[in-house]
């Protein structure tokens, strides 16, 4: 699959499809699922192509930074 402007937007509809459907039906959306999407601009996290990876072992926890809008996501671990 080519990552093209084109199919970033088609994620990004199905990623607001998901969200709201999720909210109507008052459903949790699995944790993997959740943690692998942008909450400010709704795009699929996917370390290497749209997101950068760190560990801040200091914290105990995982960085996840959208290349998009540079949004930080931490998950927390033991």
């Amino acid at each position: 699959m080519q990552n093209t402007e084109e199919s970033r937007k088609l994620a990004q509809k199905y990623v607001k499809r998901l969200r709201s459907i999720g909210m109507h039906y008052r459903v949790k959306i699995p944790k993997e699922i959740k943690n692998s999407i942008c909450k400010k601009c709704n795009s699929v996290l996917l370390p290497g192509l749209n997101a950068h990876v760190r560990i801040a072992s200091s914290h105990s926890y995982i960085v996840i930074k959208c290349d998009s809008c540079g949004t930080e996501k931490h998950i927390f671990y033991r």
